[in-house]
């Protein structure tokens, strides 16, 4: 210990980087060199919330006295912390992510204001995301960040900014884009279903000119499966993240996956169509792809497969032996898939897997012995079942306890919480992040043994790659509907 004053800066940064954040901010208050070490770290990304998110559903006149007085504070803290980094240099030049999350109900001309000035002091600005029920996002602001960040590396928007003509001229102005989002997620709550209005065609144009403009750049993309038809061959070509949504009414899909040879990722997010083209799509695309390693489908229908699209699903993922990342979220029984998934070791590489189900009949105590199929190497882990017997639930625990490299769990249940998060984080050292039935925490190790911090419902809602210790645990929990399975109270921390 009495070498620890010697150790050089920028070993101790690393340290600080690596704590929890409850404990840097902690650090803030040690010294001058490790509060500004810690302010690296905890406000790399700054969130902005405009309107009190929780009542997005609420009619501004429908408000009672308590929810118009949390907007208002929310605003108020939202416009002071804009005006902060407008006015400290030294604040503004560790910012690398601004994320707008805008929930009020009025037209944010003033907020507007602020944000730009913010903005217009971002040395350093890297990635910038808008999201929230008010889908508009000011001109002014991405005009202002096409003329003063063009080389913005990360760039989020709902479809619905794309209706305007305005929108169309701006976009194609930035140049060094390595990720583009046009997206519509439903975040009016603790919903993450990537499901929404289609992109307009009248954009299209603009984004195949935003895609040439950063052909050298773009590696991430997410847009819905018809604008992904729209766009030239050349543009999706180099490729590696591709996530589609909306893709029931995208046929003809197997030829762009026949040209994205690079493609290390693909996330298809289905709507409600029985006889979705997708599987035939799958099906005929089992030889393309050749270096895949994340599959994700996600349905929101709750109708079983059909045998036709359980074999085309089988046929796509089976012979795909580099395969890492696996997350399921259709209408399938456990029985059925895990036994052909890991029966002989076919998927020998997985490491991340995601079972789910929105028919919730299927997933009943039997299958849940096939949870011994589950490889004893997987770091991450998502399940969805409804057993309430104990003899599933021990069968369920014992298989997590030989998971020595299992750092991130998540279950749901609509029995309520049958897994206890204490004994989860005794049992299983190597769990970092650990949830059940839409609550989130983060364990914190030392000599005294293991605390549980939970999540804060906000933090819970808009959880971002960021909230998680790595990419594999924030890929997972993607797309992921929590809202239907919460059971109890959040925690009031805001870690």
């Amino acid at each position: 210990m009495a070498l620890l004053p010697h150790l050089p800066r920028e070993i101790w940064r690393d340290i600080i980087e690596f704590l929890p954040r409850t404990q840097q901010r902690e650090c803030m208050f040690v010294s001058q060199f490790f509060h500004s070490t810690a302010i690296k770290s905890l406000f790399s990304t700054v969130r902005i919330h405009f309107g009190y998110w929780f009542n997005s559903h609420t009619v501004s006149w429908c408000m009672d006295d308590g929810a118009q007085k949390a907007e208002a504070a929310e605003n108020a803290r939202a416009l002071g912390l804009l005006q902060y980094i407008a006015s400290n240099a030294e604040f503004a030049a560790v910012v690398r992510k601004i994320a707008v999350y805008a929930y009020g109900r009025s037209q944010l001309f003033f907020e507007q204001y602020f944000l730009i000035k913010a903005l217009e002091a971002l040395p350093r600005l890297q990635s910038f995301h808008w999201v929230g029920l008010h889908h508009d996002v000011p001109p002014q602001v991405l005009d202002m960040l096409a003329e003063r960040c063009s080389t913005l590396g990360e760039l989020r928007l709902p479809p619905a900014s794309m209706y305007a003509d305005v929108i169309n001229t701006i976009l194609p102005r930035f140049t060094q884009l390595r990720s583009l989002i046009l997206t519509s997620d439903l975040e009016d709550s603790l919903t993450r279903i990537i499901l929404g209005p289609e992109l307009p065609t009248s954009c299209f144009p603009a984004i195949i000119e935003t895609l040439n403009a950063n052909h050298g750049s773009l590696s991430h993309l997410t847009i819905s499966g018809s604008a992904a038809l729209a766009m030239p061959i050349r543009s999706l070509s180099e490729l590696t993240h591709l996530s589609l949504w909306q893709v029931d009414y995208a046929e003809g899909l197997d030829f762009v996956f026949r040209h994205t040879t690079r493609l290390l990722s693909l996330s298809l997010h289905l709507g409600f169509r029985p006889d979705s083209p997708i599987f035939p799509v799958l099906a005929r695309s089992s030889g393309d792809l050749p270096i895949l390693d994340s599959f994700k489908i996600h349905r929101c229908s709750d109708e079983s497969l059909t045998e036709s699209q359980f074999q085309a699903l089988s046929q796509f993922v089976l012979p795909r032996v580099r395969l890492r990342r696996l997350d399921i979220g259709v209408a399938i029984e456990w029985a059925r898939l895990l036994p052909i998934c890991f029966s002989g070791s076919p998927l020998t590489c997985l490491e991340v897997l995601g079972l789910s189900s929105l028919e919730v009949a299927i997933m009943d105590s039997a299958p849940m012995a096939a949870v011994s199929f589950l490889p004893d190497t997987l770091t991450s882990l998502y399940l969805m079942s409804n057993a309430e017997d104990t003899e599933s639930i021990v069968v369920l625990l014992e298989k997590i306890n030989r998971m020595s490299h299992l750092r991130f769990f998540y279950y749901q249940n609509v029995y309520g919480d049958i897994l206890s998060i204490e004994d989860l984080a005794i049992n299983v050292p190597t769990l970092r992040i650990v949830g059940q039935n839409g609550r989130f925490y983060t364990i914190e190790r030392s000599s005294e043994g293991a605390t549980c911090r939970g999540w804060a419902e906000r933090k819970v809602c808009f959880r971002d790659r960021g909230d998680f210790e790595g990419d594999d645990e924030a890929w997972l929990m993607d797309g992921v509907d929590i809202g239907e399975m919460y059971h109890g109270e959040f925690s009031q921390d805001e870690d």
